[in-house]
């Protein structure tokens, strides 16, 4: 007989199977009712059990009987409402003996939650602290299927991998239940785990798919334990497409922030580099571009790699889950990879668009004209330099080498907060210079950071002031709104002089490149050799010449790349 056409029960069934799982015992209802029937119509062993807390027992003396045959995991598969709740003394046992029990639930949609509906109360962490809920919706997006897909990756393999515990996996499963219609069950996405090497490393599969890879790539995100010299070693030596965000503290920063832009172009070029393995080390990103773009390549095989062995599938295409420590991984793959020519050919084309920055000559005042002469004052000093979000660090990622500068953002969640006053902590706990550059409504919203008493002498603030969210305006369709300026980008008419000289910072201003020099030169010069006071640099620029200047550049970084094609 065909198969539940619910999607979820799809995955779960499909999953179930490929994880080892054989024996199930069922109980009756008729929320679960299509879940039963796929695991029958699969080859399941179902085992019928009236009493949802016998259930769990049976559930648990049927692991043992498996466990001497090396078997996988036992499931117990329950209806809505109380019927889950009377599984957990089962599984308190079943945590404490460390012994791999599946609580498969159905449940109701999540509106229904408090509107007297039968069956029905919070399912979602009823079993905590003794297993934790993986939550499946009902797929009605290709974005539901994916977050689907790797919820119950994540939750079989917790549920097989040491040490062993239970698993509850809650489906909330909406009307009509018992439509039979898919023909066949398909596979789905089975997205590896590795946990614990046996030697200090990576697993051997994770070696071989990077080794086998046409061209393999390391997306390298947020980092703060500093640089790793195996990532100078693939990226001098083109053994990876590597590909550091400029908050990743790694070299070759500035090629990330290139690829995305020129991912962004309305004329963005058709031989860009196409990976067709990613190794994801890291936390956020600042790039958007080649998050989307790694998202449209159908064929892409990820693997994510870090010590918490969570499972994180920023680009959609999660194939293995490495646990380990990265900084032990990294010497067995430069070791093992050779020199691979498509990597030299992406590394030559991109890198000559990094190049072709420093010969680029502002046409207007405009913040990128400013962020580069600031860049040009630190070329050769390692520095502490704090960015806030949206334009800030993405003019700092073209312009500063992550591998040279340590380069921080507050890219946990990405808002507008705290940026200033992230920077000032910092400052309070050094003797170097602090660079902060900042747009006006980042350090207008955390002024208060500037009320702290001392402010410490070593903090540097570049305040790009547009009056208003320069960002706004370059985002597709925004511009038909008649709220973008005032509303959405908070236009306003204020400067920073006032506010400078109430919190005692020392101040320039420039709205000229010769205006800018001496205000640079005082940010700039080592410690000791100006007045010992906290300085704020108010850059003053026009939206309109900060547009023309983007678009200018943006021509000259493609026409670079094209170049050597």
């Amino acid at each position: 007989m065909p198969f539940s056409e619910k999607n979820s029960i799809h995955q779960l069934t499909f999953l179930m199977q490929d994880y080892g799982i054989h024996h199930v015992v069922a109980c009756p209802g008729s929320r679960n009712a299509p879940i039963l029937h796929n695991l029958q119509e699969a080859g399941f062993l179902l085992h019928p059990v009236t009493d949802e807390r016998s259930a769990g027992f049976v559930a648990l003396g049927l692991r043992l009987a498996e466990q001497a045959s090396g078997a996988g995991p036992v499931a117990v598969c329950v209806t809505s409402g109380s019927a889950l709740l009377a599984t957990l003394p089962a599984v308190a046992e079943a945590y404490y003996r460390r012994s791999p029990l599946l609580i498969v639930s159905a449940d109701r949609p999540l509106h229904r939650l408090g509107q007297l509906e039968g069956q029905m109360l919070p399912q979602e962490g009823a079993l905590e602290p003794y297993a934790r809920t993986y939550n499946l919706t009902e797929e009605k997006t290709d974005a539901d299927t994916l977050a689907n897909n790797r919820l119950l990756n994540e939750a079989l393999s917790r549920l097989c991998a040491e040490p062993w515990g239970p698993v509850h996996i809650n489906l909330r499963i909406e009307e009509p239940l018992f439509r039979f219609t898919r023909a066949s069950l398909q596979p789905v996405r089975h997205i590896s785990y590795a946990e614990n090497p046996p030697v200090p490393g990576m697993s051997a599969e994770t070696l071989r798919m990077i080794s086998e890879a046409r061209l393999p790539a390391l997306v390298f995100g947020q980092w703060e334990a500093g640089e790793l010299p195996e990532v100078t070693v693939l990226r001098q030596c083109h053994k990876m497409l590597v590909l550091p965000e400029v908050i990743s503290g790694q070299g070759g920063s500035e090629m990330t922030a290139v690829f995305d832009l020129l991912l962004g172009r309305k004329s963005c070029p058709a031989d860009l580099p196409v990976p067709d393995v990613v190794l994801h080390v890291g936390g956020n990103a600042v790039g958007k571009q080649i998050k989307l773009y790694l998202r449209r390549q159908k064929n892409l095989q990820v693997i994510r790699m870090d010590s918490t062995g969570e499972f994180i599938d920023t680009f959609d295409h999660l194939a293995r889950v490495e646990k380990c420590d990265i900084r032990e991984a990294l010497p067995a793959l430069t070791a093992a990879l050779p020199v691979n020519p498509e990597v030299e050919a992406a590394h030559r084309r991109l890198n000559a668009a990094v190049r072709s920055i420093a010969a680029y000559h502002p046409r207007t005042f405009s913040d990128f004209g400013v962020m580069q002469a600031l860049a040009k004052h630190l070329a050769d000093t390692p520095s502490i330099l704090h960015t806030a979000n949206s334009t800030s660090i993405r003019h700092a990622a073209l312009l500063f080498s992550a591998g040279l500068h340590r380069i921080f953002a507050n890219r946990g969640v990405n808002g507008i907060e705290g940026s200033l006053s992230t920077a000032v902590g910092h400052a309070m706990g050094s003797d170097e210079p602090v660079y902060v550059m900042i747009g006006d409504l980042s350090l207008f919203y955390d002024i208060n950071a500037l009320g702290i008493s001392p402010l410490p002498p070593t903090l540097r603030i570049v305040l790009f002031n547009n009056h208003g969210g320069q960002i706004f305006h370059r985002l597709p369709g925004l511009e038909q709104s008649p709220a973008l300026t005032q509303y959405i980008a908070g236009a306003h008419p204020h400067c920073a002089s006032d506010i400078a000289r109430g919190f005692g910072l020392r101040y320039f201003s420039a709205k000229r490149y010769d205006e800018l020099q001496e205000g640079l030169a005082a940010m700039t010069a080592p410690p000791g050799a100006e007045s010992p006071a906290a300085m704020l640099l108010e850059v003053c620029t026009r939206p309109t010449d900060n547009e023309e200047e983007r678009i200018s550049l943006e021509n000259w970084m493609e026409t670079a790349y094209r170049a050597t094609t």
